[in-house]
């Protein structure tokens, strides 16, 4: 299921007191049934960009030197430089060992890895809203990447703060790659992310 899927309609259920619905304890387990349903989807569809991209393996020398935490802000500065420079593969191969070394060290859900996965969706979101022609590996699956990986720079920084700057940029980039796919839902929801982000 794509992560910025349809939407359930609320719906008016009569209900008898003998058929109450879940209790708390059963609603809870299906929300995190649901949470770790998506947190599998995301894990698969990043693997797949890993992949896809033929990057080797990040060495393992890098997790286990002192520096590794300042290795990856250079991988992920050196890949903005890059990609400022127009060399979007050197970008990306940084940008995924920059995620690599910063999910080991700070695990799946720190702001630091939220940058790495906005600047890697930002990197890979460009030729998609430019038109993306001649492109073969800008499809529909790299845009649900794309999308998926904003939507979690979101998530891990809406626990940082609602306020923050880092989280309104997010806000913004997912919503120029939600405005600009045609689809009415899309850019209903682009409209939101933009004014939440503003």
């Amino acid at each position: 299921a794509a992560l910025g899927g349809e939407r359930p309609r609320a719906e008016v259920a009569v209900v008898s007191l003998e058929s109450a619905g879940p209790t708390p304890a059963e609603s809870a387990a299906a929300a995190a049934g649901g949470e770790e349903a998506a947190e599998a989807e995301f894990e698969r569809q990043l693997e797949g960009l890993i992949l896809d991209s033929g990057a080797a393996p990040t060495p393992e020398a890098v997790f286990a030197a002192d520096s590794a935490e300042v290795v990856a802000e250079a991988l992920n500065l050196l890949a903005v430089n890059l990609d400022c420079r127009g060399n979007e593969r050197g970008s990306q191969l940084l940008f995924l060992h920059a995620l690599r070394i910063r999910r080991r060290l700070f695990g799946p859900a720190h702001p630091e890895v939220a940058s790495t996965y906005n600047n890697l969706a930002n990197l890979l979101r460009s030729p998609l809203v430019a038109g993306g022609a001649g492109r073969a590996y800008h499809s529909g699956e790299v845009r649900a990447q794309v999308e998926a990986l904003y939507r979690r720079a979101i998530a891990i920084r809406e626990r940082v703060g609602p306020h923050s700057p880092q989280l309104a940029a997010s806000l913004t980039n997912l919503s120029v790659l939600l405005g600009r796919s045609g689809d009415a839902a899309d850019e209903a929801e682009a409209e939101r992310l933009l004014r939440r982000g503003v």
